[in-house]
């Protein structure tokens, strides 16, 4: 059954003054005095700045509604000159979009049926309080109006920040494509056009590169899930290029889009590669360099300071029993020699300890944990799990130096009691593990340029081809993990030509 009777009630609390009445426009067509009277008073009485206007033949109302342009219309649905269907027929055909309530005393469901498919936007019965009704339709319009013009100017900025944007893309010294959620490139700027070719839009991303790479996947990405991504791909021309593909908006056809930015970075990965192979090199000598002093330390200056040891020894027999003081002095020489000894072979070893190019990177780890124990008293555990097959000399020199630089750094800083070295290889890649109980490190030093040894430590992964990462929490101590793709020695050349 047609409700004839519709009203929206208040909240508790809500005056009809909230909704605001400042420009309202009502314009009653009424022919029976009582009734207008009853309208009018209660429209003012809920919003008393708004202007009414009232009428009593529709059409004196529809000469004069262009002028008075309301906000809504209420009539009644019998009247002199024509009945509330025709009017709504009139302003139809005027293409007229105001609200019309129709006020009948007659309830005739048809009569309402047809109202409101002619566009009524409410049908009111004459009952005994039916004015009071009045209020909450208007309450209606008036918010439905503001929504309305809400959504327009939304849409009026969007459209405009559409264009604006699209003005931006245009210009930008970038390539640039726009990507929708079918995959499909549905927008270049000119940049893009003459670097990638003017036959690609309307096809799908994959021919910006062909088979070379596959942009789909970060696009889907970066539709779905609203999130950048980030590519370096090389093109069929050997250039390389960064791609950045971030969520885009709405494209006319209502569909998600993605942004792709292009910056040529082949000149960049070129200086990157030289300056990778300038810090190789600089690494290598500096290998080179440790093992000749490491060398010469040991052969000659080790040498000198065993003879030496045995010509005091010497001297020292032929000394009298009586010259006390002479034979200390020789003691003492021998033991100021034996010190040097020791001192020559901690640094020889430090330097570059034979036992990494003699035994391979195992037992050159086992025997720095132990030295690291006995210096520092902090527990060194290892442990190691390294093919049988001697890995490459580069490869074995660049572990045991973040090994080295690793324990260094928790000897340093960690104030740590216990520290565990783990190394294992899980098909082509080694895995390596320094992980400490101490302080912990700040997420601001882990990418501090002044944090020399981390910085080290990550020059020498990336030479070796491999990815660090560094995880610390304060009082839970530090983590470092190393992973790079494992090579094998091709040669019986010694591991000290190797580690050039």
């Amino acid at each position: 059954m047609f409700n004839f009777e519709t009203a929206s009630p208040l909240r508790k609390g809500t005056t009809w003054r909230e909704v605001g009445d400042r420009n309202l426009k009502v314009t009653i067509i009424e022919d029976e005095d009582a009734h207008l009277e009853l309208m009018e008073r209660t429209i003012k009485r809920e919003f008393p700045e708004a202007q009414v206007d009232s009428f009593g033949e529709i059409g004196h109302c529809l000469d004069c509604i262009d002028q008075i342009n309301p906000d809504i219309i209420i009539t009644d649905y019998l009247l002199p000159d024509m009945n509330g269907l025709d009017f709504l027929e009139e302003l139809k055909r005027r293409h007229k979009e105001i609200p019309v309530v129709v006020v009948t005393g007659q309830g005739d469901e048809g009569i309402a049926v047809n109202a409101m498919k002619l566009g009524a936007y409410d049908y009111i019965v004459k009952s005994g309080d039916f004015f009071s009704l009045v209020p909450s339709i208007i309450q209606k319009v008036v918010h439905q109006k503001k929504l309305k013009k809400a959504l327009q100017k939304s849409q009026a900025l969007y459209e405009q920040e559409r264009n604006k944007l699209n003005s931006i893309l245009a210009t930008m010294v970038n390539p640039l494509a726009v990507i929708n959620e079918n995959m499909t490139i549905n927008f270049a700027n000119p940049v893009f056009e003459r670097t990638f070719g003017k036959g690609l839009l309307g096809k799908p991303c994959q021919a910006i590169f062909g088979k070379r790479c596959d942009v789909s996947t970060p696009c889907r990405k970066a539709i779905k899930g609203r999130q950048t991504q980030n590519r370096e791909v090389e093109d069929i021309n050997g250039r390389i290029w960064h791609i950045t593909i971030s969520p885009g908006i709405e494209d006319k056809g209502g569909m998600i889009t993605a942004v792709l930015v292009f910056q040529d970075i082949t000149e960049r990965k070129s200086y990157e590669k030289q300056l990778q192979h300038l810090s190789e090199r600089m690494i290598d000598l500096q290998e080179e360099e440790r093992s000749r002093i490491s060398r010469e330390l040991h052969d000659e200056l080790g040498q000198v300071l065993t003879a030496l040891k045995f010509d005091a020894a010497w001297l020292k027999r032929y000394v009298p029993d009586g010259e006390i003081a002479a034979k200390n002095r020789f003691q003492a020489m021998c033991g100021l020699i034996d010190g040097s000894l020791s001192a020559v072979r901690r640094i020889s070893t430090g330097l570059r300890p034979g036992i990494l190019d003699d035994m391979g990177l195992g037992p050159a780890i086992e025997w720095h944990a132990s030295e690291f124990e006995r210096r520092s008293g902090i527990e060194c555990l290892t442990l190691l799990d390294l093919p049988d097959k001697r890995l490459a000399g580069h490869l074995e020199t660049g572990i045991y130096r973040i090994v080295q630089e690793a324990l260094t750094n928790v000897a340093r800083h960690a104030k740590a009691s216990v520290v565990t070295i783990g190394i294992n290889q899980k098909g082509e890649t080694l895995f390596v593990q320094i992980a400490d109980n101490g302080t912990g490190l700040e997420p601001s030093k882990i990418r501090s340029p002044l944090s020399t040894g981390i910085s080290g430590m990550r020059e020498r992964t990336e030479i070796l081809s491999g990815v660090m990462e560094i995880k610390g929490e304060s009082g839970k101590g530090t983590e470092v993990t190393v992973q790079v793709p494992v090579t094998y020695r091709q040669s019986s050349i010694t591991g000290a030509q190797e580690s050039l």
